[in-house]
């Protein structure tokens, strides 16, 4: 923007959202009203984000049936997973190290384990609480 007084103004503004809905509002300014080269101006969105649980709450595994249910969660970096609770014998728990973890095995229990999922980056935390149903053949 010329000002008319042989100087010149630079703004840059704008809001942006991530697709979790985080708001990023960015502004950037010339209060020297230094000379612009004509170049333009590049606003790099921060692409770090809290992580997100994206896979459902619960699953229901057969008895004596190998069974797999696939923990997905958003996030970057991507998140690391742990699991609380009390597996059913058979069942384990793997962070994937990617954002994902598996719950997997064969176990001859009936019934119904909470469970509670964390993950977590740099950027924070969530939490998940997590039904794993086990019904006989």
């Amino acid at each position: 923007m010329n000002n008319g007084d042989e100087t010149k103004e630079l703004k840059n503004s704008g809001n942006y959202s991530d697709r979790t809905g985080s708001a990023v509002s960015m502004t950037s300014e010339n209060p020297d009203n230094l000379e612009s080269n004509g170049g333009s101006t590049h606003l790099a969105k921060n692409t770090r984000t809290k992580p997100i649980f994206t896979s459902r709450d619960s699953e229901t595994f057969n008895s004596d049936t190998l069974s797999t249910f696939y923990i997905t969660v958003g996030g970057k970096p991507a998140p690391s997973l742990t699991c609380a609770g009390s597996l059913p014998s058979g069942i384990s728990f793997f962070d994937n190290r990617n954002g994902t973890a598996t719950l997997t095995g064969k176990t001859t229990a009936h019934g119904t384990t909470a469970l509670i999922f964390t993950a977590k980056n740099s950027e924070g935390l969530a939490v998940q609480n997590f039904t794993l149903s086990v019904r006989g053949r």
